[in-house]
């Protein structure tokens, strides 16, 4: 069953039905959808499955009294909320994971373990649908593609899905990385994209990453936020992955603050294969200016243009 807001009342174009961990279509109403949906979900969801689990009924009263009753159920009457709380402990609060379906494409994305369902389901919007990163079937078609910052791997996923040869998928947060390589599995796609837990960087080391929760999309080597989580993680540079011509097709970075890094300690590789790139701009002020300098430092041959199609991007193709 599709939910409001993406099925019947779809965002564009995009269809999306929310399974829950027995691969089983989630009988919600619009109520309960919108409560696991919701972009605050994360501040009180897992207590809200957790009591859903356990059939707590005292647990949920209180959420519902609470916090719980304002950010999820809005103005629904007492015997909706009965309804909500008495659906949700049947199957136990569980979602396992979110089928999309844009017309072009029909992606399954795990949402087990993730807090903000909604963040991630926009963000396969934004790549699928709305073509945040540019990207067109001749750019990746028989070439390999760098996902610096694959988080859940939705790029990926796109990148293979338009005919990559291989994509070369890149997340540092070991709790993120597992939940890429089960999006690889789900859509079938071992062996086409190979999944590395580790950063790209400007020289190899490692270095803190911090993230506020399991995929988070926001996870950062260099930016200031209410983290809550941090551990170590290899950095390797794409030099010393693409020592030689790669037929590298693409270079995608979204990497919260590192992009620069990321393009520095694969300057080699770049001149070599003069792939397409393309590249969050929007984590410092002075990003649109300071990086497409950091290109031009590499190669003079790169046109490059700004896009705001979602969320500011640096696009730069190769001029021959």
């Amino acid at each position: 069953m599709a939910f409001a807001g993406f099925g019947k009342k779809q965002v564009g174009k995009v269809k999306v039905t929310l399974f829950g961990t027995d691969g089983t279509a989630l009988p919600l109403n619009r109520h309960q959808e919108a409560l696991l949906t919701s972009q605050a979900s994360r501040l009180i969801l897992p207590s809200f499955l957790a009591a859903c689990r356990q059939k707590d009924m005292r647990a949920l009263k209180l959420l519902a009294k609470n916090g719980a009753r304002k950010l999820f159920f809005g103005k629904v009457d007492q015997l909706e909320k009965k309804r909500i709380i008495s659906s949700l402990v049947r199957n136990g609060g569980e979602v396992g994971s979110a089928l999309m379906e844009t017309g072009r494409f029909s992606v399954r994305i795990s949402l087990d373990g993730v807090f903000d369902l909604r963040d991630k389901i926009f963000l396969a919007k934004a790549i699928f649908h709305d073509d945040q990163y540019g990207i067109v079937p001749g750019m990746v078609r028989g070439r390999a593609v760098v996902d610096a910052g694959a988080n859940i791997g939705i790029f990926s996923i796109y990148a293979a899905m338009l005919g990559a040869e291989r994509v070369y998928a890149f997340e540092p947060v070991l709790r993120t990385y597992r939940m890429l390589v089960e999006n690889i599995r789900l859509n079938n796609l071992n062996g086409k994209i190979i999944p590395i837990n580790c950063a790209l960087g400007r020289e190899e080391g490692s270095g803190a990453v911090q993230y506020r929760y399991p995929g988070d999309g926001g996870a950062s080597f260099v930016l200031k936020r209410a983290f809550v989580g941090s551990e170590t993680a290899r950095i390797l540079t794409l030099d010393g992955l693409f020592p030689s011509n790669g037929n590298l097709g693409v270079v995608k970075i979204d990497s919260e603050g590192f992009e620069a890094e990321i393009l520095e300690g694969g300057a080699d590789a770049i001149k070599r294969n003069m792939p397409v790139l393309t590249f969050s701009a929007y984590h410092f002020n002075n990003d649109e200016k300071r990086l497409p300098g950091v290109v031009r430092g590499i190669s003079a041959n790169y046109s490059i243009t700004v896009r705001n199609n979602v969320e500011k991007t640096i696009f730069c193709t190769p001029d021959n």
